[in-house]
């Protein structure tokens, strides 16, 4: 999101909030994923994915983690 002209800004809060924004916007886009990365299919159940996608949906991932936390915790024992 750019920030908008100051004519079209109602006061300074509203540009101060829209130059957060866009700082957030651009920090977000250099942050890296953690996790696995994605394979086509669905690391819990292996439904098949678009690009870019490591779970079909929130409660696979939930899932995937919950076992991840357990494989980790049972390793360290």
């Amino acid at each position: 999101m750019s920030i908008p002209d100051n004519d079209r800004i109602a006061d300074p809060l509203d540009r101060a909030a829209a130059e957060t924004e866009s700082m957030i916007t651009a920090a977000l886009s250099f942050r890296k994923p953690t996790g696995p990365l994605p394979i086509g299919e669905c690391h819990n159940c292996g439904a098949p994915l678009v690009d870019g996608l490591r779970w079909c949906n929130k409660a696979c991932c939930d899932d995937w983690e919950k076992e991840e936390r357990k494989l980790a915790a049972a390793e360290r024992e």
